[in-house]
This record gives structure tokens, sequence and C-alpha cells, in this order.
């Protein structure tokens, strides 16, 4: 347990949490499954989900562990980012990825209004986002590449 409000791991224990894990995968099960340290029989559920839980005990989600960047010595998670720019008038879609070859946070866009450039999006993020948060680029695409199953092609981005 954390004090109020300080972000962490959240973790699902009760008589509702599976006791036997993923189907045929052992090794996701003991990653993820784990005995109470109470020593009474419960499991816990490592979700893999960052949040926190405030005082009312109220939780809020922030993020998925495994999708936070470590970028200019703060973690961050790109939905924030992801979600912030596609607020911003005449953008569609976007999404944040870091490359690691030049250490860079770079944002890929569409949009509906040609007239956007990168300039006007960099200016809307600085309003809304701390510092640490702010891309280093930001690329305007025509469509955003997709994977067989719909979703936004991250490698390919990166790979760009």
């Amino acid at each position: 347990r954390l004090p109020a409000g300080e972000v962490g791991e959240l973790v699902v224990r009760g008589p509702h949490v599976a006791k036997l894990g993923y189907w045929r995968s052992p090794d996701e099960t003991a990653a993820r499954f784990r005995q109470a340290p109470e020593g009474n029989g419960e499991i816990e559920l490592y979700t893999g989900d960052t949040g926190s839980v405030d005082a009312d005990g109220f939780i809020y989600f922030e993020a998925r562990a495994d999708d936070l960047l470590k970028h200019r010595g703060n973690r961050i998670s790109p939905i924030e980012i992801e979600t912030e720019a596609c607020a911003l008038p005449g953008v569609v879609e976007g999404c944040v990825v870091k490359k690691k070859a030049d250490d860079t946070l770079n944002l890929f866009v569409t949009r509906s209004d040609e007239s956007l450039t990168d300039k006007d999006i960099l200016e809307g993020l600085k309003a809304v986002l701390e510092p640490a948060k702010i891309p280093d680029r930001v690329h305007i695409l025509d469509t955003m590449p997709k994977s067989m199953n719909g979703k936004i092609d991250r490698k390919a981005l990166i790979a760009r």
C-alpha cells in the first residue's frame, strides 16, 4: 500500500481473482499472479497498470507500465501526450514513439486541417503538458500506418 495520491502498480486481490493464472502461459502467470504477503492464501494479480488511490478510495488509472517511456529523466505515458495532441483542433490521430537511435520523443499525427503545422501542434502541447512531455519532433503524415488488426503500427513509425 502507498500513501493516497502516490503512483504505483495497481494490484488486485480478492475472491474473484483467478487462481489458476493465464491459459498455457506459466511464465506470464508467475510474473503476474502472486501469493498475498500476509500468507492467508489469497492471490494478488499484478496488473501491469500504474495508478493511484485517493483519500476516498477512488482508483485512478495512469498508464500501462509496459508503455511508459523514459525521456529527459522522467517516466512518461505516451497515451497522455497522444490524448492531448488529438484534443487539438485539426488533429485526427496521434502516436508517440521514442527513437532510441537519437534518443528523441516523436509525435506522428494526421490532420483534418491542411494549414495546421508542426509548430502549431507543439505550441498547443506546450500549453497543456509539462516540459518533459513535449515531443522533440512532430511529424505530419497523410495516413497513419496500421497493422493487420487495425492498430497504429508503432514499429513502422520508429523505422521512419
